[in-house]
């Protein structure tokens, strides 16, 4: 196997999940994507430092590290407000059959379910000067995921749109509806990452959703 690095951000793929955590019939997959920061929230513990009666050090007990999940920071410059709404659950505005923009949902009441979606992407798989023959990708999988609207800014220039999330553990993922989980078969629970020789999945087009489709 050679040893590689990862190289840009190909694509997402965000998959509607219903309240359990199993894959729900709507997903939606762009190949527009700019940045994808996922950054670990981990709970350090309690340091513990016993001392004699002069001050001195007798020991040193480190708390234990916790992973408590992943933050992420999702932006994108082009429009694509299906899979905006699919991640946040916003309600979508449409014409002519087609989703055109979204439109900001009230706040939860107390006893509703907030929307989670699974939430993949890939980036390029490089050696050396070229990209790897033998696994041309890195797939990441995030199996259960709640997103929100982050900082966005638009002025003279591009606008891009900022979503940020959260990560949390979904033991019904198992190994993906897509027949392209883990190579080993293994479940994916809290998160995985992977080279894979697949292909990158179909994009779906700025205005739709695959519906009823998964599986397929």
């Amino acid at each position: 196997m050679n040893c590689g690095v990862p190289y840009g951000l190909c694509a997402i793929r965000v998959t509607l999940l219903d309240e359990d955590g199993n894959a729900d019939d709507d997903f939606a997959v762009s190949r527009k994507p700019v940045t994808v920061g996922y950054n670990p929230n981990v709970d350090q513990g309690t340091d513990i430092t016993a001392r004699d009666g002069c001050g001195c050090s007798t020991a040193q007990i480190p708390g234990t590290r916790i992973l408590n999940w992943f933050e992420f920071t999702f932006g994108k410059d082009v429009l694509e407000p299906a899979i905006e709404a699919l991640m946040t659950g916003d309600d979508t505005i449409t014409d002519s059959g087609l989703i055109v923009g979204v439109n900001g949902a009230d706040n939860l009441d107390c006893d509703e379910q907030p929307r989670y979606v699974a939430f993949e992407f890939w980036a390029k798989h490089w050696v050396g000067n070229a990209q790897d023959t033998q696994f041309k990708l890195v797939h990441w999988v995030f199996p259960r995921t709640r997103w929100e609207w982050g900082d966005n800014t638009q002025e003279d220039g591009i606008g891009r749109t900022v979503l940020t999330g959260r990560s949390s553990r979904n033991p019904l993922w198992g190994s993906g509806p897509y027949s392209d989980g883990p190579p080993n078969g293994a479940d994916v629970v809290n998160w995985a990452r992977w080279v894979t020789n697949d292909d990158l999945p179909t994009a779906t087009a700025c205005g739709t959703l695959e519906t009823g489709a998964i599986g397929s």
